[in-house]
Formats: structure tokens, sequence, C-alpha cells
């Protein structure tokens, strides 16, 4: 499930649970629309998220790239997803909280 919001000036995406290959398809072309038309910061909501798999490493690759210099900035990151995310060295092209 994907909610899109605007909150303190940032694009808020609020995302739930498994974020496995087949979620992340289905979701993939909202949230590039609507990150190559934004002119505000956008942020990654994961409060709740378990898993994720490659294919949201790669929306969160293409959404920094559409980003316009703004970092892209994931909050409310568990450990384990932490993990999946410096292991790819993404942790060093993200902001993560």
């Amino acid at each position: 499930m994907l909610q899109s919001i605007q909150k303190d000036g940032n694009l808020v995406f609020q995302f739930s649970a498994h974020l496995d290959s087949m979620e992340c398809s289905r979701i993939e072309e909202e949230v590039a629309q609507m990150t190559r038309t934004a002119s505000q910061p956008v942020v990654f909501d994961l409060t709740g998220v378990d898993f994720v798999a490659s294919a949201f490493l790669r929306l969160c690759i293409m959404v920094q790239r559409n980003a316009g210099g703004n970092p892209l900035t994931l909050v409310n990151v568990g450990p384990p997803i932490k993990k999946v995310f410096k292991i790819s060295g993404l942790d060093t092209l993200l902001v993560l909280r």
C-alpha cells in the first residue's frame, strides 16, 4: 500500500509492510510520475516496513535521480532495512534516519 502526502514542505510517501518485487512493480510508475514533477524534497516513510526487495532499492535510485538535487530521505528505517542499504552501499547516496 502506498500513500503520499504533503508534510512540512516535503512530498512524503508512506509505505507499509512488505516491499517485494511485485509491490514495487505495482507502485513504480506512480512514484516516478509524482517525483518527476515534484518541486519539493521527497521523503520515504518506512514505518512498519519489514522487508525490501532489490526492486525497492532500484526505486530509491530512480527517485534520487529525479529529485533535482534534493536528496531522497528515508525515515523510520529499522535496523534490518538499514543493513540492506549499508550492504548495497546506498547509505552513502541517500539520507537514512
